[in-house]
């Protein structure tokens, strides 16, 4: 099997922040628009001709919201791993459709047509995805597909860089008028032009002040990358690999990039480990089941997302637990954030030598930290070793 040539880890953060409907955007026969609402469905795929996949292959809704023009401020986080592409042309899961890997090819992309969106940015290091955007409207019991956006980021590692860019999605009054909901009394014929947004004429639709008719969404796209820990614990498993002699892995994980380091409280503890389990995964090759006990200790944070406390997180109490360590390394690397941290007790979890490698790795610079117990865990004298040279780094 081919190696996992990570260029990207971690997500794109997409706050809709609001809407605006002018014009008629329902059919006459309509009394009111009560009980009428939308909602956007988003994934993040490879851009085409990138030659790079994306494995995380998840989409994310939001909450539905009345349609009709108000502000808003909800957040909605895409997990993002984008590799470079394997050999094998793989499928690629996201939207309601299924989506392929797209086939390489030596044609000039366009970065950005009369339809498309871009959040701009240097595509030197072949970092390019498109995020697609399904907006669908629901009435009562009914519910229908009315548009799809598809907004092309041209370098996450840019947008992680900047912070964020703007873009509006524009869904035509006719698109919104023929849509299925309306019932068969309201509904025009359908055809690919009114349900497609690409083929809309937004053009044609203008009003005397240049403003589109029908729906408008804005939004903020932010890149998050949070391969810190995650390049730190494959380096100190490297080193352990290599002083007790043991064989490499099979399929051998890399990060192409430098790290950026992840924002403050930018995501909640919960959801930090709930990609890093993702991760290791994808690393193991095995499903990790969640713990009760890991996400009871995880919501001291809770909070608004951008607006989370780490730094709540100061004692780690999972003794007994018995989380073994590949299902450990998920939450060492969400620990990695928390600056408070003084307690780690990890006492009878089946753990090993690699457990101290990864902890002296990390935590070495947590200047708080005053206590480390792996009591009754499977730690021989180089594990050992790792834990007395934390201690003296960190003076417990």
């Amino acid at each position: 099997m081919a190696d996992h040539q990570v260029l990207f880890f971690g997500c794109v953060a997409v706050t809709l922040t609001e809407v605006r409907v002018k014009d008629a955007v329902f059919p006459t026969k309509m009394q009111n628009n009560n009980g009428v609402n939308f909602f956007v469905r988003m994934a993040i795929l490879p851009k085409e001709g990138s030659e790079t996949e994306e494995r995380m292959g998840e989409y994310v809704d939001s909450s539905m919201h009345p349609l009709k023009s108000a502000e808003m401020a909800e957040e909605l986080i895409i997990p993002v791993m984008l590799e470079r592409a394997l050999p094998v042309s793989a499928v690629a899961g996201g939207l309601s459709l299924s989506y392929e890997t797209p086939k390489q090819n030596n044609e000039k992309d366009h970065i950005v047509d009369d339809n498309g969106a871009a959040v701009r940015g240097d595509n030197s290091h072949g970092m390019s995805v498109e995020l697609h955007l399904e907006v669908a409207v629901s009435r009562g019991n009914l519910q229908a597909t009315i548009a799809h956006r598809k907004v092309i980021i041209e370098s996450l590692l840019n947008v992680a860089h900047e912070k964020c860019g703007v873009v509006a999605a524009h869904v035509s009054a006719d698109a919104l008028r023929q849509c299925a909901v309306w019932g068969k009394g309201f509904s025009l014929p359908t055809t690919d032009k009114s349900c497609v947004l690409e083929e809309t004429h937004e053009d044609d639709e203008k009003d005397d002040d240049g403003v589109c008719s029908g729906m408008e969404v804005e939004f903020i796209v932010r890149a998050l990358d949070m391969s810190e820990p995650l390049r730190v614990m494959l380096a100190a498993e490297c080193e352990a690999r290599n002083l007790l002699h043991m064989p490499k892995r099979e399929i051998q994980t890399t990060f192409l990039l430098p790290a950026l380091r992840l924002p403050y409280g930018a995501l909640p503890l919960f959801l930090l480990h709930q990609h890093y389990r993702r991760f290791y995964e994808h690393f193991f090759n095995k499903t990790l089941n969640p713990s009760d006990q890991v996400a009871k200790l995880l919501s001291v944070d809770d909070g608004n997302i951008g607006a989370c406390r780490w730094c709540a997180l100061s004692v780690v109490d999972m003794r007994r637990t018995i989380l073994g360590e590949e299902a450990l390394a998920p939450l060492l690397a969400t620990l990695y954030h928390c600056p408070s941290l003084s307690s780690l007790v990890l006492d009878q979890n089946s753990l090993g030598d690699f457990t101290c490698y990864w902890i002296a790795a990390l935590f070495h610079k947590h200047r708080l930290l005053r206590e480390v117990s792996l009591y009754r865990n499977n730690i021989h004298e180089c594990g050992a070793e790792q834990l007395l040279r934390l201690t003296r780094r960190n003076k417990i």
